[in-house]
């Protein structure tokens, strides 16, 4: 029990600066393709996949900004594609 006290203040913070880095990279996007994000549906879904990700000894889920950068420059696209697009 101990040791999580020890823990749970890095946690957080961990928390705090992975959800900053996330939601300024979704902004970023989000104004140079013009489409809106939901920083509580962010936070929500993030919380979520860490939480499940904790249990089978994961890691957390965080932005690499310069991943994204070089994706996104040399024209790369997500397979999943949005919802209206499919219509």
């Amino acid at each position: 029990m101990a040791a999580i006290s020890d823990v749970i203040g890095d946690a957080v913070a961990i928390a705090i600066v992975c959800f900053v880095v996330n939601i300024s990279m979704a902004k970023l996007f989000a104004t140079k393709y013009k489409y809106q994000i939901s920083p509580n549906q962010e936070l929500f879904s993030y919380a979520v996949g860490n939480i499940v990700t904790a249990f089978f000894h994961g890691f957390p889920a965080c932005v690499a900004l310069s991943r994204c950068a070089v994706v996104e420059g040399t024209g790369g696209k997500t397979q999943v594609k949005k919802r209206w697009d499919l219509v």
